[in-house]
């Protein structure tokens, strides 16, 4: 993972969380906290729908199904809220953020030392290495159902059902977040911090391979095809014109081209920097 500082980012793809934002100078409280319980209650809770599950389990696809609902024109701090505490938790912190932090707060770092320092001293272990039969599959390191594999599962599943978005759009304010999260994270001294994230940073990072690989060969069989139309045409009298079928396949590659370089770009964030 990357290991530089992406706050410039991170201050850009905050202002895009709400389009009803407030301005940043209007509060200077330095908040982290779920505000309430009923705020709290109100979010799924990936972490506990992870460990009732197996790897292989429908309930982690609905409830990344039921997440994705949530996510509107207007304002998706809340769902952004979400997917992060579930990464505080999947790290063994208690602590939480309320969605309004990506309105009023642009240094991840700082956020994340108040965290580390309100959990450091009681946290001598965390899920992804714990030896709790909670997490390791009833004992066994290599089955599927430790925490670490469903939740390496979780994020290949959210990459799934995300892709549409993150490769049609050059502005995911969600998913740009979570890169810059993640890559902040991956860097942290604190040990739980880095090494979850890192976990979580490879899983995104090979799911969204698989979708490029995808989109590779639809780009190879879409270019082989205009090259047969353009071949049958050749000392044809209309050998200047472009048949209905050049035309389409060539928007076609133009969009797969796109998708392409918007995965690849995603894919160095991960894997480059």
């Amino acid at each position: 993972m990357p290991k530089h500082s992406r706050q410039s980012r991170s201050s850009k793809a905050n202002d895009r969380g709400s389009k009803n934002s407030k301005s940043k100078n209007s509060s200077k409280r330095r908040k982290t906290a779920v505000e309430s319980d009923e705020e709290e209650n109100n979010v799924n809770n990936f972490f506990e729908i992870l460990q009732q599950s197996t790897a292989n389990s429908v309930s982690i696809k609905l409830a990344i199904q039921e997440w994705k609902e949530t996510i509107n024109d207007l304002d998706n701090t809340k769902p952004m809220a979400e997917l992060i505490n579930f990464i505080l938790e999947s790290c063994g912190c208690q602590g939480k953020i309320s969605p309004n932090i990506f309105e009023e707060r642009d240094d991840i770092n700082e956020i994340l030392t108040e965290l580390q320092n309100d959990n450091a001293a009681g946290l001598t272990d965390y899920p992804i290495i714990s030896k709790q039969k909670q997490f390791t599959g009833n004992g066994n390191s290599r089955n599927v159902n430790t925490f670490v594999g469903k939740l390496k599962r979780f994020w290949r599943d959210w990459v799934k059902e995300m892709q549409y978005e993150i490769m049609n759009s050059d502005d995911n304010w969600i998913f740009d977040n979570l890169k810059v999260w993640i890559v902040s994270m991956s860097s942290s001294n604190f040990r739980p911090f880095r090494h979850t994230s890192t976990v979580i940073g490879l899983s995104l990072g090979i799911e969204l391979c698989t979708v490029a690989n995808s989109i590779q060969s639809e780009l190879t069989i879409a270019e082989r095809q205009i090259n047969k139309e353009q071949a049958k045409k050749k000392g044809g009298s209309n050998s200047r014109s472009r048949s209905q079928r050049e035309i389409q396949l060539e928007k076609k590659i133009e969009e797969l081209q796109a998708k392409k370089e918007r995965l690849n770009t995603h894919i160095d964030d991960f894997f480059v920097g």
